[in-house]
């Protein structure tokens, strides 16, 4: 385990979050599920009988070394939304948290777990929150890991761009030659950068959004967009994402 995985966890205990959960894609926003109001406070207690609670990735999963264990989640406010009938109010029950670091990694992630008694529908073309487990992924960094990770994301996406530009000169010289041969193999340049350009992004790229991040304890910083998943069939199944604010318990 990362050697100041406890007393980071530690240091979150009473920190208090607010939180939007967003159930749907981001590109198609009409079909969403807006569920705001939510807000919880992460409490130090471990839980010793996880029976009746959601299994955690990290503390459940195959390497529980780098997880802080499973610990109790206070929801103070249950999150709502709003339909033709008013508003509605959800029940996220059976609350947990644990921090996940591997000691080789420059970001940890707080994740927390729930129960969610009933779907939860805004109406027969909307988005669902299926039934089941719900589980919430922060992405959390030391300032030294925050910095090397945006110097990292900078230089990935800076060797991206290359590959852009790399394939529009390719495309312009395909289409100012009128040799048959040379259009062929400028399509080719061309295609071949694309693919890197995509290969670059997909392999390298951090995926947390790191330009929006904020202070929590332990000189920890928080990414305030998170990620809002469920498992179906051992696999990982994303429903959403989430934004968060921080304030006092």
């Amino acid at each position: 385990p990362h050697p100041s995985l406890h007393d980071r966890t530690e240091a979150q205990a009473g920190v208090a979050l607010d939180i939007n959960l967003i159930i749907g894609g981001e590109s198609d926003q009409s079909q969403s599920i807006a569920l705001t109001g939510l807000r919880f406070q992460l409490n130090d207690e471990k839980i010793t009988d996880k029976s009746s609670y959601p299994p955690l990735p990290g503390a459940d999963g195959p390497n529980p070394d780098s997880s802080s264990g499973a610990r109790f989640l206070s929801v103070i406010k249950q999150p709502y939304f709003v339909s033709i009938e008013g508003l509605q109010q959800v029940e996220l029950l059976q609350a947990c948290w644990e921090m996940v670091w591997r000691d080789d990694e420059p970001a940890g992630s707080i994740v927390c777990g729930f129960d969610v008694p009933a779907e939860v529908r805004r109406n027969t073309h909307s988005a669902s929150l299926p039934a089941g487990k719900l589980y919430l992924s922060l992405a959390v960094f030391t300032e030294e890991g925050l910095e090397e990770t945006r110097a990292r994301k900078i230089a990935v996406e800076t060797r991206s761009e290359s590959f852009l530009r790399e394939r529009d000169d390719e495309l312009e010289l395909m289409q100012n030659t009128n040799n048959i041969l040379m259009k062929a193999v400028h399509y080719r340049n061309a295609f071949a950068a694309a693919e890197k350009f995509l290969m670059s992004k997909k392999k390298h790229l951090p995926d947390v959004p790191l330009e929006e991040v904020a202070s929590i304890g332990n000189e920890l910083f928080m990414c305030k967009k998170g990620k809002i998943w469920t498992k179906e069939n051992g696999k990982q199944v994303l429903l959403g994402y989430a934004t968060v604010g921080t304030s006092d318990p």
